[in-house]
């Protein structure tokens, strides 16, 4: 998200993992803040060894269809990026979860598989699906809040030489000259 313009990040976690922020403080903050969105990312856990698991996509109950579209924007495009479906029979659900509940502004906690699960612990331990979803929560974050990219810089080339000969892995600016005399082109 850095590389947009209109948006600032709050994190609300401990990003060494060496404190636990209880959840009151974290949806205290985000309101203070005044965040437009608030989304919470996770793991799940109680398939005990099973097979089932898969994406969840949590929000409060009698949400406005903002919410709403948020949390089913978030869950497809998680499924799209990692494919990691899975059988729940209720992946966009609504729950009584503190997060979704005491924040002010539309929020979805998002289960991203399941940490016991024989089908999901190998996907879900890949360097990729992090990535993956990390990638479709830009993707959604991006379209729904209309952001624009901000300009890159130019990349820049350094020259090795000008109208001499060239070296492996060199690169040489010829002024004046129709080829490098080594070859027609």
């Amino acid at each position: 998200l850095k590389a947009y313009n209109g948006i600032e990040v709050l994190r609300l976690d401990d990003v060494t993992g060496k404190t636990d922020v209880a959840l009151s403080a974290r949806t205290s903050k985000a309101n203070q803040w005044g965040a437009d969105f608030y989304l919470s990312i996770h793991h799940n856990a109680g398939i005990h060894g099973g097979k089932g698991g898969g994406v969840v996509a949590f929000t409060y109950m009698n949400v406005d269809a903002d919410t709403k579209d948020w949390q089913k924007k978030l869950y497809n495009a998680i499924i799209t990026k990692t494919g990691l479906k899975g059988n729940r029979s209720e992946p966009l659900a609504t729950k009584d979860l503190h997060e979704v509940r005491e924040s002010d502004m539309p929020a979805v906690l998002l289960e991203c598989g399941f940490m016991d699960s024989a089908t999901d612990v190998p996907v879900i331990l890949k360097d990729i699906f992090a990535d993956r979803v990390a990638e479709a929560c830009v993707e959604v974050i991006v379209s729904k809040a209309k952001l624009t990219q901000k300009p890159t810089a130019p990349k820049t080339v350094e020259v090795d030489g000008i109208n001499t000969g060239r070296g492996a892995d060199e690169l040489i600016l010829y002024v004046g000259k129709a080829s490098t005399g080594t070859n027609g082109w």
